[in-house]
């Protein structure tokens, strides 16, 4: 079965890093819930599922669990109140209730297209390809709105490039003037300086925002949305004959004796490919 996940654009953001000691270790169990509810969620426009128990099965399908776990599941989200269950009905609470509760800004969902019958590409995974596409549209946007609404800034970057209206050329213009060395007034430098074209976090910030322990955890994450299906990671290593300027948007790593170039490692870009 392919139905469409809605996932309220800002939840993600709020259970990602909703992580608690289990025995020995960490995990983040809200993510899982709240996947559990909202793939029920999708089934359903009137939030009400009549007779849930004659419709077991498909409903333990479309949320990837077996019978027990899905009770259990269902019992979790009873007691967070994201379920009622009233006889043999279950009633999901409203998308505005949860909107509420979260103090999310808008009625504005992040929409998948989700196939029951793909393994491994789970409600919580969903939730956490969210969180990053999210971000990154975030970052990209905020960094367009300062350009907007600075004529001065915008008027700089017209010396080196018509139109900078994407990330994409921000960051373009970036690696032709820090890294290839080419040369610029000190109003573009500093500009240039100042905005962050990169929508791709660093280690660092991938773990908190996730809370999560160690580095180590920010790279299983990464290789389950990849192994999973549902981003594409690239390592990105930037290499130049020329000397850069210090700047915060790139990371100066040193120096490569083989081909005598200066080296950047970025962060991993990570490309979510569900849609």
């Amino acid at each position: 079965m392919i139905i469409r996940l809605k996932i309220p654009q800002g939840l993600s953001r709020s259970i990602v890093a909703d992580r608690q000691l289990r025995n020995t270790y960490q995990t983040n169990r809200s993510i899982k819930y709240y996947g559990f509810y909202c793939a029920l969620k999708s089934l359903t426009s009137s939030g009400l599922i009549k007779d849930y128990a004659e419709q077991i099965e498909l409903l333990c399908e479309v949320a990837k669990k077996s019978r027990s776990s899905f009770y259990t599941y269902l019992n979790e989200c009873i007691k967070l109140n994201l379920i009622q269950k009233n006889n043999d009905h279950l009633r999901l609470t409203c998308w505005d209730n949860l909107i509420e509760r979260f103090n999310l800004k808008d009625k504005v969902f992040t929409e998948y297209t989700y196939d029951t019958e793909q393994k491994g590409q789970t409600p919580e995974y969903y939730l956490a390809s969210a969180e990053i596409q999210e971000n990154q549209q975030y970052q990209a946007s905020n960094v367009l709105k300062q350009i907007r609404q600075n004529p001065h800034i915008k008027s700089i970057l017209n010396e080196k490039e018509t139109n900078v209206n994407t990330v994409e050329k921000l960051q373009w213009l970036q690696m032709k003037t820090f890294v290839n060395g080419c040369g610029g007034s000190e109003a573009i430098y500093s500009v240039l300086h100042s905005l962050n074209a990169d929508i791709h976090r660093s280690v660092p910030k991938l773990r908190k925002a996730f809370n999560l322990k160690s580095n180590r955890s920010v790279g299983y994450l990464k290789g389950q949305l990849e192994e999973r299906g549902f981003a594409v990671i690239k390592g990105r290593l930037l290499k130049s004959p020329e000397r850069m300027r210090k700047s915060r948007v790139f990371y100066h790593t040193g120096w490569d004796k083989t081909t005598l170039e200066s080296t950047w490692q970025l962060p991993d870009s990570i490309t979510i490919i569900i849609s």
